[in-house]
């Protein structure tokens, strides 16, 4: 069969479906993957030999009065070129992973009567998802959602890499600590790191990796002063498994790949929710391995001297 990938923006989309197209690619299936131009599939989705098409399209939403008016077109236009994608292909089923590139493709899949099928990775549904979830034949779920759309909870898929990690518990000090602000980095994570730990750093008590996210590199090596020389400090982390390999503690968002690699490696993690996100979904999902005593939480707004003690603790 011939399955198209529709997922991008965030590294939460796309190596869910990654991890997908390869389980989909060994069993002999064709894979081809629907993207939008300047996401940051383009570079990640070929990196890993995958056909990639992109789409011309932006976030649908979150611009404005005039990003409000314009969006039914650019929505059109979207699912004009997703179609062609279907249609050239000969695509038998499209899944979704969630993200604005999804919901042209997701629509198209009518026009072309394609099967659809949904993924929601996160502990609540996003936009995208929500909206082709009631015309999917089939909507699975990273969280327990059940009593939404008939879906199935089958958990996050996690990479072949990460799953074959094995963790030792015989570790010395100095303690390991990584940071993720997730794919695309956190800037709060960039500034409290460096003010809460720097002092156990001189000291020789941890020991930092830090992801930084992309064009925050300069100012996460400010925030962390001399100490900068002395911490592994990257934009983008390539390699996932050799970095949660090293690590005895993360502090990290909450988002639902994280949450899936952490739970696969067992990692004890300090979750930074963003704040911001929709619906607070982060919080949601750091909410189920919290409750279980499976992991800390810390909130940004509360006082840094509270996340000290959290990790302490």
């Amino acid at each position: 069969m011939n399955f198209a990938i529709m997922a991008g923006g965030t590294g939460g989309h796309i190596f869910p479906g990654i991890a997908v197209a390869k389980s989909l690619q060994k069993k002999g299936h064709q894979i081809f993957w629907l993207g939008a131009q300047g996401g940051m599939e383009e570079r990640i989705v070929r990196q890993h030999g995958i056909q990639l098409t992109l789409l011309a399209i932006k976030p649908l939403r979150g611009k404005g009065l005039v990003g409000m008016l314009t969006m039914p077109f650019r929505l059109l236009k979207g699912i004009w070129q997703a179609r062609k994608f279907f249609k050239a292909n000969q695509i038998d089923a499209a899944i979704s992973m969630g993200g604005y590139v999804a919901a042209p493709g997701g629509f198209a899949t009518t026009l072309c009567k394609t099967k659809l099928i949904v993924h929601e990775q996160n502990s609540v549904f996003g936009m995208t998802n929500k909206s082709l979830a009631k015309r999917a034949s089939l909507v699975m779920t990273g969280f327990d959602l059940s009593g939404q759309f008939d879906a199935q909870w089958v958990g996050n898929p996690v990479r072949d890499s990460i799953e074959e990690i094995k963790k030792h518990s015989d570790r010395a000090e100095p303690l390991n600590v990584l940071v993720l602000g997730g794919s695309l980095g956190a800037q709060s994570l960039n500034t409290m790191v460096p003010n809460c730990l720097s002092e156990w750093v001189e000291k020789g008590v941890v020991k930092i990796k830090h992801q930084c996210g992309r064009d925050k590199l300069r100012a996460t090596q400010v925030a962390y002063g001399h100490l900068a020389l002395q911490i592994d400090i990257q934009e983008f982390i390539q390699n996932m498994a050799v970095a949660y390999q090293w690590a005895d503690v993360c502090i990290c968002r909450a988002g639902a790949l994280t949450i899936a690699e952490i739970s696969t490696v067992g990692i004890p993690t300090i979750f930074v929710p963003y704040p911001h996100a929709v619906d607070d979904h982060q919080t949601q999902n750091a909410l189920s391995l919290v409750k279980k005593d499976a992991a800390l939480m810390w909130q940004e707004s509360t006082d840094q001297s509270q996340f000290i003690e959290h990790f302490k603790y």
